[in-house]
Formats: structure tokens, sequence, C-alpha cells
């Protein structure tokens, strides 16, 4: 029995990783799925092999839209409110969302850079903030004032860069809610202008 389970393990895996291109989201959605299979009534399905394939490429489309309405969702939420984007702009790809990273990257000073991202992009209180990089309270209102008013000077530039190492670690700490690595990058940004 255990050699059995362990094939079909192996097979799903197998499937899995073809369908993701991404060996750790595929181990997620084997076990993901074998969970569901094993928590199930297994007396009335009569493909196990079947259910579990199923399963995971369900779980994988379900996957695809999470991260697309997150992708939108963290872009919304950066969003300044320029001119030039009217209410129904939505940042609908990941190029769209690498090219406002690559807007703040090369428009804002690193203190600036540092507010808006973690005050529009975490929601992060000022005092937070002010405790975390030495940035007064009232000076960490100007900046962000101050980035939103250069981003909406800069909307409709076409600059790109991709791969940004600050949108990668953006969408890291969103995406897993630790946005310590994102915090150090930041710090060391302002350290270098600071010194």
């Amino acid at each position: 029995m255990s050699q059995q389970l362990t094939l079909l393990h192996a097979e799903c895996r197998s499937y899995a990783q073809k369908l993701t291109q991404n060996r750790m989201l595929a181990d997620d959605l084997v076990q993901e799925a074998m969970t569901r299979y094993f928590t199930s009534d297994v007396k009335v399905i009569s493909n196990k092999h079947g259910y579990i394939k199923k399963t995971i490429h369900n779980l994988f489309i379900n996957n695809i839209r999470t991260e697309k309405r997150h992708r939108v969702f963290t872009a919304h939420k950066l969003r300044t409110e320029s001119a030039e984007t009217t209410s129904s702009f939505r940042y609908e790809t990941e190029t769209e969302l690498q090219q406002l990273f690559h807007l703040i990257q090369v428009t804002l000073t690193p203190h600036e850079k540092a507010v808006f991202i973690l005050k529009k992009g975490f929601e992060k209180e000022y005092e937070w903030i002010e405790k975390t990089f030495g940035i007064s309270y009232d000076n960490c209102r100007q900046l962000l004032h101050r980035a939103k008013s250069k981003l909406r000077r800069r909307s409709g530039s076409s600059t790109f860069a991709s791969g940004d190492q600050l949108y990668n670690l953006f969408l890291k700490a969103s995406r897993n809610g630790s946005i310590n690595e994102l915090v150090s990058f930041l710090k060391e940004d302002i350290a270098m202008v600071n010194n």
C-alpha cells in the first residue's frame, strides 16, 4: 500500500511540476490535493489518479486567479490619483506593475520610496515608519505628499527596465507577508544617501 502511495505521489508531483513550472508550488498543490483526497469519502471516488490530478489542476487555476487579483489589488493600492489616470484604470499585467516600480525606483529619493511603498503598499502607520527608519512623523507626511506629486508628474513616462530588485522584494513581501527583506533593502538605500 505504501509503495502504491509513493508511486501515486511521484506521478502527481511530476504532473504538477509540468503544469506549474515551479517546484515549490507543485509540492504545495500535490500536498493539498492528497489531503483533500484522504479527507474525502474515498469509497465514492473510483478513479483516485484522475481525482487527484483534477484537484491539482483546479488548485493551480485558482492560484493563477488569486495571483492576478492580488497584482491588481496591490497596484490599485499603490496607484496615485493622477490627472492622467481615470477611475477605471487598472494594472492588469505584471509588466504594468513592474513599470510602476521602475518609475518609483527612478523618480523617488530613498526616503520618499520607503515612505511611499510602506504607507501605500502595506498601510503602515506613520509612527511605525518613524520608529523603523528614524524619519519624523511630520517628515513622513511630507515625503508621502512629495512622492505622490512626483509620480503624478511622471505617470505618462514610458521608461522601463524589468527585473528591478525593489519590485521583486515588494512582490515577495506582499505574497508571504514578511516585509523584513524589503525594509532592509530600503534602509540600505537610505544609508547610501546619508553617507
